[in-house]
C-alpha cells in the first residue's frame, strides 16, 4: 500500500497520465501472458491428438491473436520445410516459457518423443516466471515511486520558491550563482542515476541467481578515480572543500559503476561457444540467444530428452544444440566427457550445472530414474531466483537512503538556499 500511495501523489496532469500508463502496462502484461498460456494449451493439444511436434507449433502459432515475430518466423520456416530441431537451436523470443517450448519440441522431434511433457514443462515454466515477475512489481513498486518522487520533488520544490520570489533568478547570473546552479545539477544526475541503478539491479537480482549468470565485472576503481581527483581540485580552489568533496564524491558514484563486459552481456562461457551453438551441418547461428543463465531451462530440456528414452549421454549431446547459449558449451564438453568414460557425476564438477551431473550419477549409481529428479531440480532453480529477486526487493529502499543522503539532499540544498540568502542580503542592502 506503501507503493501505491507514493505512486498516486496527486502531480497534476502528469500524474493521472502516469497512472494511466501504469494500469495500461499491467493489462498488456495480463493480455499477453493469458494469450502465450493459450497458445501453449493449444500445442498441448494437438500433441495429445496425435500431431507431430512442428505442426503441433504451428497450430499453436496460428491460435494466438499477436504472437511474437521470432515464434511467428519459425514456424513459418517449419511450414516451408525447416527442420524445428534447426529452428530450436537459434530461437529467441524474449520470453523464457515460449523459447523453452520450442526447445523442448525441437527434442521430441529429433528423439521421436510426443513432446506433451516438453508442453507440460513449458507450461510450469510460463506460470512461474510470471510469478516472479508480479511479486517483483509488487515488491519494487515503493522503490520505483520513491525514486521518481525524489527526482522529481527537488524540481518542484525549486520551481515554487522562484514563483514565490522571482528575484531568486538573478543569483545565478552571478559567478558564484552559476556555480553553485551547475553543483546542484550535477548532484542532482548523480543522484537520479545511483537511485535508477539501485532499482534496476533490484529488478535483475533473478536472472543473477541463476548458476549460469557470469560474475559481475569488478568496478574500475583507478578510472573513476582518474576522473574524480580533478573534478575535487577545480571545485575545491573555486567554490571551497566541501563542494569539491560534494563533486569527486558524484563521480565517483557514477564512475564506479559496473563496465560493461562481452562476455557478461553474450552469456558465452568460453570459446567454445560459437562452435557449440551451431547445430551440425550448420554455420554459426544469425541470431542465437544472448541472454545469460538458463540453468533451469536446461535441466528441464535434459529431463525432457531422458523421457523420450535417451541414454545420458546422448540426452546432454541432444540438449547441447539447442540449450541455452551459455550451457551449450558446457553440455558439449560434457557428452565428449561422458563418451570417454567419465563418471556422470565428474563431467560437470566446477560448473553452473554441477547439480545436473550430480543428479546423473546418483541415478546411474542407483539404477532410479532421472527424470522426476531433475524435474524437482529445475523447480528448485526457479525458487532459488525466485527467492533471491524477493530479497532484492526488499533491500532496495533501504539502499536508496544512500543515494537520498549523499546526492539529492545536497543537491536541493545547494539549488535552493543558497539564492535564498542571495535574495535575503540583496534586498536588505538594497
Amino acid at each position: 500500500m506503501n507503493g501505491l500511495a507514493i505512486r498516486r501523489v496527486p502531480l497534476g496532469r502528469s500524474g493521472r497520465v502516469a497512472s494511466s500508463r501504469g494500469r495500461r502496462a499491467r493489462h498488456d502484461r495480463s493480455a499477453q501472458s493469458h494469450a502465450h498460456t493459450a497458445l501453449l494449451v493449444e500445442v498441448r493439444a494437438a500433441l495429445a491428438a496425435g500431431a507431430a511436434p512442428g505442426t503441433a507449433l504451428i497450430a499453436g502459432v496460428d491460435a494466438h491473436p499477436a504472437p511474437p515475430a521470432p515464434l511467428r518466423e519459425t514456424a513459418d520456416a517449419i511450414r516451408l520445410g525447416r527442420s524445428l530441431m534447426d529452428a530450436a537451436a537459434e530461437i529467441h523470443t524474449g520470453d523464457a516459457g515460449l523459447d523453452l517450448l520450442v526447445r523442448a519440441l525441437g527434442v521430441a522431434e529429433r528423439s521421436g518423443a510426443g513432446g506433451v511433457a516438453g508442453v507440460d514443462q513449458a507450461l510450469a515454466a510460463a506460470s512461474d516466471e510470471a510469478e516472479t515477475a508480479r511479486r517483483l512489481r509488487v515488491k519494487t513498486a515503493q522503490a520505483h515511486g520513491t525514486a521518481g518522487v525524489l527526482t522529481v520533488l527537488p524540481v518542484v520544490a525549486w520551481l515554487l520558491f522562484v514563483v514565490l520570489d522571482p528575484a531568486m533568478l538573478g543569483f545565478y547570473v552571478t559567478p558564484v550563482g552559476a556555480l553553485s546552479g551547475v553543483l546542484a545539477l550535477a548532484l542532482a544526475i548523480a543522484g537520479r542515476c545511483w537511485s535508477t541503478r539501485i532499482v534496476r539491479q533490484g529488478s535483475q537480482a533473478a536472472a543473477e541467481a541463476d548458476p549460469l549468470h557470469p560474475p559481475p565485472p569488478r568496478p574500475d576503481v583507478a578510472r573513476a578515480v582518474a576522473l574524480a581527483a580533478p573534478g575535487f581540485l577545480v571545485v575545491a580552489v573555486g567554490a571551497g572543500f566541501l563542494a569539491g568533496a560534494a563533486v569527486a564524491a558524484a563521480i565517483l558514484l557514477v564512475g564506479l559503476r559496473r563496465p560493461a563486459a562481452a562476455g557478461a552481456r553474450s552469456g558465452t562461457a568460453g570459446p567454445g561457444a560459437t562452435a557449440a551453438a551451431s547445430p551440425p551441418g550448420k554455420g554459426a547461428v544469425s541470431e542465437p540467444d544472448r541472454r545469460p543463465g538458463g540453468a533451469a531451462e536446461t535441466v528441464e530440456l535434459v529431463a525432457v530428452a531422458l523421457a523420450a528414452g535417451l541414454p545420458p549421454a546422448g540426452a546432454i549431446d541432444l540438449v547441447a544444440l539447442l540449450a541455452p547459449s551459455a550451457a551449450r558449451p558446457l553440455l558439449t564438453a560434457a557428452g565428449s566427457r561422458l563418451r570417454a568414460g567419465w563418471e556422470p557425476a565428474e563431467v560437470l564438477s566446477g560448473t553452473g550445472l554441477a547439480p545436473l551431473g550430480a543428479v546423473l550419477g546418483a541415478s546411474e549409481r542407483w539404477g532410479a530414474p532421472a527424470e522426476p529428479a531433475l524435474r524437482r531440480l529445475a523447480a528448485e532453480l526457479r525458487a532459488t531466483r525466485r527467492s533471491a529477486a524477493e530479497e532484492a526487493a526488499e533491500r532496495t529502499q533501504l539502499h536508496l537512503v544512500f543515494p537520498t543522503t549523499l546526492l539529492t539532499l545536497p543537491a536541493f540544498t545547494m539549488g535552493v538556499v543558497p539564492p535564498m540568502l542571495w535574495t535575503a542580503f540583496v534586498g536588505a542592502g538594497g
